[in-house]
């Protein structure tokens, strides 16, 4: 069973078993660059590069212990977010210059208990804002009170919850990513009583918001076409485990962002 306030963790815990392995990668496509985690022996640091077995540039330097997971280009390809993972089980939003220059910025959003985290970090289409989940206890039989979406300037200001009232406990919201034009955005969503994971949409004022795909399918790691126009103009890849949580291989799809409930989109 997968949640939204649980994948971190499974995050972590993979990047320890294999030390040569590297989390998923993030693309700029209007600067042409790749992100993504690398394991070293004492922490997990983002690094970039600009071509297929092209130079790689560390971006972060987490401390010892640490991982630099999630990252995410922002839309003019200028800045890095990230979430680093503390050895001591905290957790951190940061932002780093995509050149490697700079200092780090770590984005104080106020979470307080009964708060625990604030995780998986995205952009929204004006750059100026972060989307996140921000988990709260307590945590009964695994399930955390609340794990829905938020967002805040890169100040940590203005935090504003995005995700649709009254599904707290019941549902999870993780891992937003807006369209090019910002009118809507996607999401996964986790279902607490079965563990089971779907696509969402919604407006970008948390209204409208209907599902993609069918619980079967288990669809995680949500993606947009950047294209305005074309064939694949609103176009979703994602994930499908198609139920089988344990097996290491997962299947790739599409569904368009215009599906409607009740119709075989996928």
């Amino acid at each position: 069973m997968r949640r939204c306030s649980a994948v971190v963790l499974t995050a972590v815990l993979v990047l320890a078993a294999f030390p040569s392995a590297a989390a998923a990668a993030a693309w700029s496509p209007d600067r042409g660059f790749l992100v993504w985690t690398r394991q070293s022996e004492s922490s997990a640091a983002v690094v970039r590069a600009d071509r297929p077995g092209g130079q790689v540039t560390r971006l972060s330097r987490p401390p010892a212990g640490a991982a630099d997971l999630t990252p995410q280009v922002s839309p003019d390809g200028s800045q890095v977010v990230f979430e680093r993972d503390l050895p001591d089980g905290s957790t951190r939003l940061v932002v780093v210059r995509a050149d490697g220059r700079g200092s780090e910025r770590v984005v104080d959003t106020g979470c307080v208990d009964p708060c625990a985290v604030d995780v998986l970090p995205a952009w929204t289409p004006d750059g100026r804002h972060l989307t996140f989940s921000r988990v709260v206890g307590p945590f009964v039989d695994g399930n955390a009170a609340s794990a829905v979406l938020y967002t805040a300037d890169l100040d940590g200001r203005h935090v504003r919850r995005l995700s649709q009232p009254g599904i707290d406990g019941a549902f999870e919201d993780c891992r937003a990513r807006y369209s090019p034009t910002g009118s809507f955005l996607v999401f996964v969503r986790v279902d607490n009583a079965t563990g089971t994971t779907a696509v969402f949409r919604m407006g970008d004022d948390g209204r409208d918001v209907r599902q993609l795909t069918p619980w079967a399918l288990s669809a995680d790691h949500p993606e947009i076409s950047p294209n305005r126009m074309g064939g694949t103009a609103g176009l979703i890849v994602f994930e499908t485990h198609g139920g089988a949580h344990t097996e290491p291989i997962q299947d790739i799809a599409t569904v368009p962002a215009s599906c409607r409930p009740g119709r075989d989109c996928e």
